[in-house]
């Protein structure tokens, strides 16, 4: 009886390592499609057209995804939203004309881990020209949320500026991932709740 009892805890726990490096294998692809030269480069495109629909570039009427939004072949899902700040409006003590930047990063399978999203997030800034000491990073219900506040002269300068996409990102992707060290992202209960009040 007892050795039933071993023998069942035993394969208990063999089925247990098992399943355990089922769902390893496959988040270690997930990173490795996320992080392949080709999608890193689909990302940056994307990143480009998504800049200039969200400072108001024209959008096809037929558009699957909301303005500034898109989704890539990993199933990545980011929106890139420019609005008000909300902190500044009057009365509220803030530095009024401020726009909010706003990236939300998901993924259409599920959560992913906090460190792949510090590096894309860290991507982000890079390849559009944004710094990453101004976001404020937060996370609510596997939604990833990067925040950063330009007043508008600096908005200006920002919306005027080129996106340029270098032949070669591998450089850019080395210095996201050693910034993606400095990223920390605050669990929030909803999205309005991003930036201090």
């Amino acid at each position: 009886m007892l050795w039933g009892v071993l023998g069942g805890i035993a394969a208990a726990i063999v089925l247990a390592v098992i399943v355990l490096l089922l769902l390893a294998r496959r988040a270690g692809r997930l990173y490795e499609v996320l992080f392949a030269a080709d999608h890193l480069r689909e990302l940056a495109t994307s990143l480009k057209q998504a800049k200039a629909e969200a400072l108001g570039a024209p959008v096809a009427p037929d558009r699957p995804v909301p303005r500034g939004g898109f989704v890539t072949s990993a199933a990545l899902v980011i929106l890139y939203t420019v609005s008000p700040d909300p902190s500044s409006a009057p009365g509220g003590g803030a530095t009024e004309g401020r726009l909010a930047h706003t990236f939300s990063i998901s993924h259409r399978r599920g959560w992913f881990a906090s460190h792949a999203a510090a590096i894309l997030a860290a991507y982000i800034a890079r390849i559009l020209g944004l710094k990453l000491s101004g976001f404020v990073f937060a996370v609510t219900k596997g939604r990833y949320l990067l925040v950063t506040l330009l007043d508008d002269a600096n908005h200006a300068a920002y919306a005027g500026g080129a996106v340029e996409i270098p032949d070669n990102l591998a450089p850019l992707f080395t210095q996201a991932r050693a910034d993606a060290a400095q990223i920390r992202f605050k669990e929030i209960d909803a999205p309005q709740r991003v930036l201090p009040a």
